[in-house]
């Protein structure tokens, strides 16, 4: 995997696991060799170029597109990373009232660490939602494949927002 996250500049990587094991030092290398020395061959012609961003975001648009949120209010923070790459389409298709704070792309994260489990990530869009304007603030790393969820009394992230979700899916299995 080709990873942002919520690492710094100089952090920007790999990241390769096997068996959800770490995977590095001698052993890429050792790989790597075994690859190159192999008689493995790539048939050429093999790619599709595909749209992903715009089927993710159709697909997000028709799976929420009910919803009601006129009389709401939400501020983003995108924290200089990549989600407004997708968010503004959503926000914005789905008549969503909404702050947009940090969204302009910077690899070196002038305003928020890309990590939300750090607390002074979250003052900015605390600070927002202590206007009371605001019903619910959501802050993403850098690579926007993590969510932090706050209420003016509440941050939710990670397994905590994930059992929160949880509680209000419906048995799924014969969808």
């Amino acid at each position: 995997m080709i990873t942002e996250s919520h690492n710094l500049l100089e952090y920007n990587d790999f990241k390769t696991t096997i068996d959800k094991q770490p995977f590095f030092r001698k052993n890429i290398y050792f790989l790597g060799n075994t690859v190159l020395s192999s008689d493995m061959s790539i048939p050429e012609n093999t790619t599709t170029d595909i749209d992903a961003k715009e089927k993710y975001i159709d697909y997000l648009l028709n799976e929420f597109r009910n919803l009601k949120l006129s009389k709401h209010f939400f501020a983003f923070d995108c924290g200089n990373g990549v989600a407004k790459t997708v968010l503004w389409n959503i926000v914005e298709n789905l008549n969503i009232n909404s702050k947009n704070l940090y969204d302009e792309t910077d690899r070196t994260f002038p305003y928020d660490y890309p990590d939300f489990n750090e607390m002074e990530t979250l003052e900015d869009i605390k600070y927002e939602l202590s206007k009371e304007k605001y019903n619910l603030g959501f802050t993403y790393d850098g690579d926007a494949d993590n969510i932090a969820v706050l209420s003016p009394k509440y941050s939710l992230k990670g397994d905590a927002l994930a059992l929160f979700f949880s509680k209000f899916i419906k048995n799924q299995q014969n969808r």
